[in-house]
């Protein structure tokens, strides 16, 4: 009876620590310091096409510019810049909301003017963003 007993302490034993054991710290799954969201905030600005006369300089140029808000909602303006004219012409293609997966690193643009997109963050930080939205992999540096 006794050894009976032992058995089924030990067995008993040996059964929780095996569940103690595989539990994971749920914090320890997530990842880590992904200040992706944090380093988003603000202007990006991107050259879709530049113009240069027969001497190399530039007198035509066409911009983008992605601005991210801190409450989830986004804008993007393209302008373009000539010599000689001091106003920009603009073009807003699109605003909404933004939300971004920390696993796949996909941010996903809601627009509310044209069709809504999923970008692949390649690399934020401080002065860069890189995304490949599908077809191309876009560079841009944070607007000052």
């Amino acid at each position: 009876m006794r050894t009976k007993f032992n058995l089924l302490a030990t067995l008993l034993m040996v059964v929780l620590c095996v569940g103690f054991t595989s539990c994971s710290d749920d914090e320890k799954d997530e990842i880590q310091d992904d200040k992706t969201l944090d380093l988003l905030i603000g202007s990006w600005e991107y050259e879709l096409s530049s113009f240069t006369d027969e001497e190399g300089n530039v007198v035509s140029r066409q911009m983008e510019t992605v601005t991210f808000n801190s409450d989830m909602s986004w804008t993007g303006v393209d302008y373009y810049i000539e010599v000689g004219y001091p106003d920009k012409e603009t073009e807003k293609w699109g605003e909404g909301t933004y939300s971004y997966n920390k696993t796949t690193k996909e941010l996903t643009l809601n627009n509310n003017i044209f069709e809504s997109g999923i970008m692949k963050i390649l690399k934020i930080t401080e002065n860069e963003l890189s995304w490949f939205d599908g077809e191309d992999i876009m560079n841009y540096t944070r607007k000052k």
